[in-house]
């Protein structure tokens, strides 16, 4: 049997609770009687198996942290340059988690609520945003779902530097390195469907995070494969390429995961109405103007993977059942029209509140429908521009520095400097930076943002543009 072969094996070996170290122990010893495999491969694979084990609640955690190799560390960091000697912290420890404790699943929701998020990253609306958070963090799809119930996708909206993608790789820390897969703004469609396919296509538990996700680069590269967000549950998730009937061509992919998606592009906004299904499928999550805090990057969560197996893991399967799937079913028998929750919302909510439950977070399922219910009226309420957070980066950055380098160059049309802008100048330097057209709903917005910056909508000559109330000398 060939190395791939042996840690496909210890791989299924995951979320088996207390009989992995059994099915552990009995590959392994295949393993040293394989006159086949050479002795560096053994080593191999003696290494890979004690990545993936799990120790027993019943049993005591090691003390000192299991080494990790600083290019696996790089890779949930990626901002930043380090040295191969650099070493984080584990954060579970450093804030004194205690892995140790029976409650594993209502210990961990609680200190993430109260501990962790208050530190890693900054939300508008805390008090309700923090528990629906962590309600996504410890959702595990293959552990809590049939194949009919629906998944929320969660939706981080906001400004670049705000936290959404640290705390996207934050979640994937919880997944088993190659059960966490990450896509950017510019793939293709295929790429994506064939990825999903050829990580999670047997039924293993992942995780697919959208990292900066851009709708109008998305329609450009992906749009013929919109299912493959769209799918939040494991009957529909499945993409299929109608007409092959050579048997070596694969004519149907299995595109079901958990999923993230975090972008600067309110889906909700006029804009983008060909996501509105998309859009309906998710429940979105803001997150603060301005930059990332500093102190959560200097943190390793390794300890992360291991609690949320044990959380999910056999050996807990009796209070899932009588704790999860109690409040579950309650949830599903709910009559609709009597809960305080859009009704196109209401049935992606059952599941993260029944995990909510779960873990600690919410004391009954009436909690977690409060929640949920003021989360969306938070959202209602503070409405925000069509564009909001994206726009105004991209205007901030033309006014602050594409205008001065303007100022300076001699060749420079005369109609555009610091104090004077005209319209269709501003509407193609966006359409540059963003992708698409300015609608006319989306230049009101832009001029209620440019206002922000000191800049009246008037006539420049023949045409019509942005003024400096008062002009830059």
């Amino acid at each position: 049997m060939s190395n791939k072969d042996y840690k496909a094996q210890l791989k299924a070996t995951l979320f088996k609770g207390t009989a992995q170290a059994e099915q552990v122990a009995s590959i392994m010893d295949k393993v040293e009687r394989d006159k086949d495999i050479a002795d560096d491969v053994k080593l191999e694979l003696e290494s890979y198996a004690r990545q993936i084990s799990v120790l027993p609640a019943s049993k005591e955690l090691p003390t000192e942290g299991k080494s990790t190799s600083s290019e696996n560390r790089k890779r949930l960091f990626p901002k930043y340059d380090l040295g191969d000697d650099f070493s984080f912290p584990c954060g579970v420890k450093e804030f004194g988690f205690n892995e140790n404790t029976g409650n594993i699943a209502k210990e961990y929701g609680t200190w993430l609520k109260d501990v962790y998020l208050p530190t890693f990253v900054d939300m508008p609306d805390k008090e309700h945003q923090y528990p629906l958070a962590v309600c996504f963090m410890l959702l595990n799809c293959r552990a809590v779902l049939n194949k009919k119930q629906c998944l929320p996708i969660p939706y981080f909206l906001g400004n670049n530097g705000s936290g959404k993608t640290e705390l996207s790789k934050s979640i994937a820390q919880h997944y088993p390195r190659e059960h966490a897969v990450e896509f950017l703004s510019d793939t293709t469609g295929a790429h994506m469907r064939d990825k999903l396919d050829a990580n999670f296509g047997t039924g293993e538990v992942g995780l697919a995070v959208f990292d900066n996700f851009n709708p109008s680069v998305f329609m450009n590269r992906a749009g013929n494969f919109y299912n493959i967000i769209l799918a939040n549950n494991e009957e529909s998730a499945i993409s299929r390429i109608s007409g092959l009937s050579n048997d070596s061509h694969k004519d149907e992919f299995k595109t079901y995961s958990y999923k993230i998606i975090n972008s600067i592009f309110d889906l909700s906004s006029e804009a983008q109405r060909e996501f509105s299904e998309i859009e309906r499928r998710t429940i979105q999550l803001r997150f603060k103007e301005g930059k990332a805090k500093a102190t959560r990057i200097i943190y390793d969560w390794e300890a992360q993977e291991r609690i949320f197996q044990r959380i999910w893991g056999e050996e807990n399967m009796s209070t899932i059942k009588a704790t999860y799937g109690k409040a579950l079913g309650t949830l599903a028998r709910l009559n609709p029209n009597n809960v305080p929750i859009p009704a196109k919302r209401w049935v992606i909510c059952q599941v993260p509140i029944a995990v909510g439950v779960y873990c600690g977070i919410f004391k009954d399922i009436e909690e977690g429908i409060a929640h949920f219910a003021r989360h969306f009226e938070y959202l209602k309420r503070s409405g925000g521009s069509s564009i909001g957070s994206a726009m105004s980066i991209v205007l901030q950055k033309y006014i602050k520095e594409v205008l001065p380098e303007i100022a300076n160059n001699p060749f420079a049309p005369k109609n555009i400097n610091s104090n004077s802008i005209p319209q269709d100048t501003l509407k193609e330097y966006l359409k540059s930076q963003t992708g698409y057209d300015v609608s006319q709903n989306q230049f009101n917005d832009i001029i209620m943002l440019m206002a922000n910056f000191g800049y009246n909508y008037q006539r420049i000559g023949t045409v019509m543009g942005f003024v400096k109330d008062t002009p830059i000398p």
